[in-house]
């Protein structure tokens, strides 16, 4: 497991649902996460569309993409650094939350196929 700090894993998370019942989100970003062999997370978000999306939005996604992270790497001694590029903030569907579960669930797919590789 230590082979995989300095790996860099490129990630599209793509995922949304659109219905009628509220549940409705749209997650969209590319990164570069590069593992660490610290315990630290670090997120720098570049290329947000729209150009003009509010800015609160835009750290509400990044240190969602950053929790997603953490819920995937705490439980061992890595860390990384996240480039995200391409941040789509959807202007009706953005849930936080969604950012925060699909990054969680795209890195820990990559890694196990790290690690099983």
């Amino acid at each position: 497991m230590n082979s995989l700090v300095g790996t860099t894993v490129e990630m599209t998370v793509k995922h949304s649902a659109q219905g009628a019942s509220g549940g409705s989100y749209w997650v969209d970003y590319k990164a570069d996460i590069t593992i660490t062999a610290d315990k630290q997370i670090d997120v720098l978000v570049s290329d947000v569309y729209p150009k003009n999306a509010d800015s609160r939005d835009v750290e509400a996604a990044r240190k969602a993409i950053n929790h997603g992270c953490m819920k995937v790497l705490s439980s061992t001694q890595f860390g990384a650094r996240v480039s995200v590029t391409a941040l789509k903030i959807h202007p009706v569907d953005f849930k936080p939350s969604k950012f925060s579960d699909w990054t969680a669930i795209d890195l820990q797919q990559h890694l196990n196929k790290l690690s099983n590789s």
